[in-house]
């Protein structure tokens, strides 16, 4: 037997994406893929956050001891503040800012039911 002469092109290194590849990997199944994309901005730790997310979520980056940073995404911009909101945790919205007049929508709505009894 003998060894066979390459015949494609040979691999040619490069800079790894931003990040690193696990965190490549997180953007194309957490975000990137959704056609709804958002930057959540937390007021807790990535510890604490990551307690409450459910794994394929999106990327969690930490900004500092108390605050992280979440690339994520979903099919809507009302699932995704739907999803938000059952976090039950300090956040504001990054981008986009289509997100944060879904969110005050959803807030009014829940603020007039709250204040108004049985008809």
């Amino acid at each position: 037997m003998e060894p066979g002469a390459p015949t494609a092109r040979r691999f040619v290194p490069r800079e790894p994406p931003e990040g690193g590849a696990a965190a490549h990997v997180l953007r194309g199944i957490g975000s990137a893929s959704w056609p709804v994309r958002a930057r959540i901005r937390f007021d807790v730790s990535q510890a604490e956050l990551l307690q409450r997310l459910e794994p394929p979520a999106g990327l969690v980056t930490p900004i500092d001891a108390q605050h992280c940073l979440v690339e994520t995404g979903s099919n809507t911009l009302h699932d995704l503040a739907v999803y938000l909101g059952r976090l039950e945790l300090p956040f504001a919205v990054v981008e986009p800012p289509e997100l944060r007049e879904v969110i005050a929508g959803l807030g009014r709505a829940f603020t007039a039911a709250s204040a108004a009894g049985p008809a």
